[in-house]
């Protein structure tokens, strides 16, 4: 099941990125591309892609949709060097959208965290997002923002091991490496964080924890 679950995440995830963002540049009819200016889509067939929702044709909803709901996975579409491909697409959506978002707040300032969570922090308003589609994103937004700011981006020079009791990220800011892990057993357990230079391990209790490496 463990192993599943990872192969059904990151196809789903790299698929994302390179079928309606692109992230290769590579990927779509040329005439798309010159057409919306936009650098993604929202509706991917066999024979075509478009610029287009179901519920409506505003950026928010186009780019949006695939960064919804807001939470730790979002920092997937950002590892490593990736947080300049994140910043060239969530500045396309602004260029599309009038220079700001309008709405689905707390989704578009945690995206723009990944790769300038300063801007998130400072953009970060509270009361619009209690007035706005997803109230309830007002704390894991928040949170995720203020994490960002503190820990940097999803590292691709470190990871955690997991098992199916053990779970857990690598992030990097200024090149220190920090663990976010969680032990979801009921004792301790030993947690295993591939670094730069080696496997460090730390036993740690039931719960969550950051790890300073």
């Amino acid at each position: 099941m463990m192993d599943t679950a990872i192969y059904g995440y990151v196809t789903e995830l790299y698929s994302v990125k390179q079928y309606w963002f692109d992230y290769d540049e590579t990927n779509w009819m040329q005439d798309i591309t010159i057409n919306t200016n936009a650098h993604c889509l929202a509706m991917v067939w066999g024979a075509k892609n478009e610029y287009q929702t179901w519920f409506g044709p505003d950026a928010e909803f186009i780019y949006g949709i695939q960064w919804l709901p807001t939470g730790e996975y979002l920092t997937g579409y950002a590892i490593g060097e990736e947080t300049k491909t994140i910043e060239k697409i969530y500045e396309s959506f602004l260029s599309m959208n009038g220079g700001q978002p309008d709405t689905w707040y707390s989704n578009f300032w945690a995206i723009q965290a990944l790769y300038n969570p300063e801007k998130g922090l400072a953009n970060f308003d509270s009361n619009k997002i209690l007035n706005d589609d997803y109230p309830n994103e007002l704390l894991g937004s928040y949170w995720m923002i203020n994490a960002l700011n503190s820990i940097g981006h999803k590292s691709d020079k470190a990871f955690v091991l997991v098992d199916s009791q053990i779970g857990g990220s690598v992030y990097e800011k200024d090149g220190h490496y920090t663990a976010m892990v969680i032990n979801y057993s009921s004792s301790n357990k030993d947690v295993k964080i591939q670094t730069t230079t080696g496997i460090v391990t730390k036993n740690i209790a039931p719960g969550f924890y950051y790890i300073s490496l």
